[in-house]
């Protein structure tokens, strides 16, 4: 009886060590999975030339590859709302690229050339709204290898265009409205130097020649005798 216990006991020890082994090969197969996986995946980015414009200017929208490639598809969603995709902006140094903008908010983009690789795919987009926010995401893309990229997207703000001011004059620049003033100004100061009689040291004449008498005191006089002349008429009538 003891020594049939003694087996028994030893019989399930073994069996419960192949099944550690199963379960651990199990955790290592899974792992190795997970590290191929993650191999084939590469880092992928998407920027933009500027990162504010205003309405009716145009952003490039760029997805960068960290290595090259000889194939590529990528598809770029964005906000039909706020940008709209200048159609044939699409471009890579693969050459000419098959492209599907057939459906709003959306570009698709194809190409390869054996030749020839590249690590960017541009597009270009106008913008149409103001917003503090427009996203352009890059994601679905696949490179000559079958290596799914990681997807990316980058932001951009939209202002209001700032209106041109206009000059005081709506038919004369500013620039040409003080030249003008400055001609007039020139012109009356040189009115009042010729009605102004000076002597021949150039000094301002305000009294009569000779006599030292002042202007309005000789204008003064002359109003006086002509009022004394109607009255002495008027007594003689």
């Amino acid at each position: 009886m003891y020594h049939f216990m003694i087996g028994y006991k030893n019989k399930d020890k073994k069996e419960g060590n192949k099944k550690m082994k199963k379960i651990l090969l199990g955790l290592v197969a899974m792992l190795v999975v997970l590290g191929m996986a993650t191999a084939n995946v590469k880092a992928a980015s998407v920027s933009a030339d500027k990162t504010e414009v205003k309405k009716g200017e145009t952003v490039v929208v760029t997805v960068n590859m960290e290595e090259e490639t000889r194939n590529v598809d990528v598809k770029l969603t964005y906000d039909e709302n706020l940008f709209e995709y200048v159609k044939g902006s699409a471009s890579s140094t693969l050459g000419t690229l098959t492209v599907n903008d057939a459906t709003a908010g959306k570009v698709i983009v194809s190409g390869s050339n054996p030749s020839q690789g590249t690590k960017q795919v541009s597009f270009s987009f106008v913008a149409k709204q103001n917003t503090d926010k427009a996203t352009f995401t890059a994601s679905g893309l696949v490179t000559e290898k079958e290596e799914e990229l990681t997807s990316d997207s980058v932001s951009v703000k939209v202002v209001e265009e700032a209106k041109p001011t206009q000059p005081e004059n709506p038919t004369q620049p500013d620039n040409q409205q003080q030249p003008q003033q400055g001609q007039q100004q020139a012109q009356q100061t040189q009115q009042a130097q010729s009605n102004t009689k000076v002597d021949s040291n150039g000094n301002k004449i305000t009294r009569l020649p000779q006599t030292g008498i002042p202007y309005a005191a000789f204008a003064i006089a002359g109003v006086a005798v002509i009022s004394a002349v109607l009255v002495i008429k008027r007594k003689i009538k």
